[in-house]
């Protein structure tokens, strides 16, 4: 078992792209991130081509986390194309998101496909085990298409390191800081829709302003120090200014790159 965590950045921009023209110069993918080459974090309007593009095959895949039910973020046309590339050979993909979005998700594909998936609901504040990580979904500050449905982080603990994948959202949600207290993180993906404050799109994504806010909070409380991997993700470049610059120690996500820690 491989004790260190590795993401791949498949799609890294929010929802300000044409991705009719998805492969032309300039053209980022919807955020999705694999980690250790397995586990598919959100499968959107360029879910199944992200993973052509970077050659990843679709039958390694064993999971697929969803974070909620926006099309950059669970595009059924997609899905069904990973689904169906995936086969049967290896067993059934497992699906992990809360319960309203995989009941939306199912019910939005065709019936051949769904029946190839494992259906695997969680609870928000839960956790659960899988590849020997525990991993707990967390309440995002954030809404979706769905009415009633809760958005999620995740909180993943491997052997030997830790990271969060905070996408969508705007300030952690409380019960979300709270369930970091005591632990010191390797790594958090940040969203970062908004370069400046001031957009209405604040009120449910972060400005890079917020992001600092709460690094000092979280470093504060020793749950970030000077090793932690800062990495800003789901930028709309339209709300960025170009050439994008971000001062140490943060990191721009781009479509392809790979962090390992």
């Amino acid at each position: 078992m491989n004790k260190n965590f590795n993401l791949a950045f498949l799609g890294t921009e929010a929802c300000d792209m044409d991705w009719s023209r998805y492969g032309e110069p300039g053209i980022y993918g919807s955020t999705q991130t694999l980690v250790n080459g397995t586990v598919l974090i959100d499968a959107g309007r360029t879910g199944f081509r992200s993973l052509a593009r970077f050659q990843v095959a679709p039958e390694s895949l064993e999971e697929v986390w969803f974070t909620h039910y926006h099309d950059d973020h669970c595009f059924p046309a997609e899905v069904a194309q990973i689904v169906q590339a995936h086969g049967t050979a290896a067993g059934p993909l497992v699906f992990r998101g809360t319960a309203l979005l995989l009941e939306a998700l199912r019910g939005a594909l065709p019936s051949e496909v769904a029946t190839q998936v494992a259906w695997t609901p969680f609870e928000v504040g839960h956790a659960f085990e899988t590849h020997g990580w525990t991993v707990t979904p967390l309440l995002a500050n954030h809404c979706d298409d769905l009415c009633d449905n809760l958005p999620v982080h995740y909180l993943v603990e491997g052997p030997c390191a830790k990271f969060l994948y905070a996408l969508d959202g705007a300030w952690l949600m409380k019960k979300a800081r709270n369930a970091l207290q005591g632990k010191r993180l390797d790594a958090i993906v940040w969203d970062a829709t908004v370069e400046r404050p001031g957009d209405y799109r604040i009120f449910e994504h972060n400005d890079f302003t917020m992001i600092q806010t709460m690094v000092k909070a979280l470093v504060d409380a020793a749950i970030v120090d000077a090793n932690t991997r800062l990495v800003l993700d789901h930028l709309a470049r339209s709300l960025w200014q170009n050439p994008i610059r971000v001062p140490a120690p943060y990191l721009v996500a781009e479509d392809g790159m790979e962090l390992e820690f």
